[in-house]
């Protein structure tokens, strides 16, 4: 902030004789910068929640399940940055904080060119013996960009008994 003319004179009212600036001087001038900075930090999080949806989403029905339970996948391109050529769909756990298991593939599915959704009735497989928890259900959308072919993945939580 640049200080004119009046500001150094509201400053030469307010400040004490040993030339220290006063405490609530200080919070105002503190108060301003934390106003400016919410602010910037706010744009930040409009811009990623514009680009947050790059690839889709992924729901899950039902939500709970067991090995061998047949569920409903399904996956929404509907505002999605890409059109994929193919979604597939992967389960994976967690044995411990930051040990992910391997992908176990539920299905894999050409997506149109046309198409916003796809769903895919799947059979959850055997995995109790990975003793994993914190399970969750991926779609891998696989799409051409720039000439090259990029994965997109996108998840959503499920609990496996």
């Amino acid at each position: 902030m640049v200080m004119g003319p009046a500001h150094l004179f509201i400053l030469s009212l307010i400040t004490p004789s040993n030339n220290t600036v006063p405490l609530f001087v200080l919070t105002v001038l503190t108060m301003r910068f934390s106003t400016i900075l919410a602010g910037l930090a706010s744009l930040g999080f409009v811009y990623a929640g514009q680009a947050a949806n790059p690839t889709g989403t992924v729901s899950v029905n039902p939500t709970t399940m067991t090995a061998g339970q047949f569920i409903d996948v399904a996956y929404d391109n509907t505002g999605a940055q890409n059109q994929p050529a193919f979604v597939d769909f992967y389960i994976q756990g967690e044995i411990s904080p930051g040990k992910p298991t391997n992908y176990f593939m539920l299905s894999r599915n050409q997506f149109g060119a046309q198409d916003t959704m796809i769903h895919s009735n799947v059979s959850i497989p055997i995995v109790a013996d990975t003793h994993a928890t914190n399970w969750k259900v991926w779609a891998f959308a696989t799409y051409l960009k720039n000439g090259r072919n990029e994965l997109g993945m996108v998840s959503t939580p499920v609990t496996v008994n």
